[in-house]
């Protein structure tokens, strides 16, 4: 590398410019590496990719403590007014959800393929 650098830069910056790659060039690299790649990361990443459809009012089915354990989470099983059942998560803790007690539901829609995406929300939510 030394004899690339003394034919391009001349012999004193190429010493010093060598230096400097080996003591800064791998974290300088690595830094580099990291905010091209953000770049790329931002640039070809669709951030809406689900969009907001609708708030459902569903039947829960039951729910199940993740891990033996409410303050991880639950599985809820729900009912749509359709008539189909999904089996939701939830982690946040927000949700107290109980067997016959209407849950609120959001329906999402994938920007690109067109499939449905389900979340719990906050009951106020379909109330609104």
């Amino acid at each position: 590398m030394l004899p690339v650098l003394s034919k391009l830069l001349g012999p004193d910056r190429a010493v010093t410019v060598y230096v400097f790659l080996q003591r800064w060039g791998v974290g300088l690299g690595l830094g580099l590496a990291f905010v091209v790649g953000m770049g790329l990361f931002l640039t070809f990443s669709a951030p809406s990719r689900l969009d907001h459809v609708a708030h459902v009012t569903a039947e829960v089915l039951s729910t199940a403590p993740i891990n033996g354990d409410a303050r991880n989470g639950l599985l809820v099983d729900v009912r749509l007014p359709e008539g189909d059942v999904l089996n939701l998560t939830e982690t946040e803790g927000l949700i107290d959800l109980a067997p016959g007690q209407p849950a609120c539901v959001e329906l999402r829609r994938h920007t690109v393929t067109g499939q449905d995406h389900y979340r719990l929300r906050l009951a106020h939510r379909c109330t609104d």
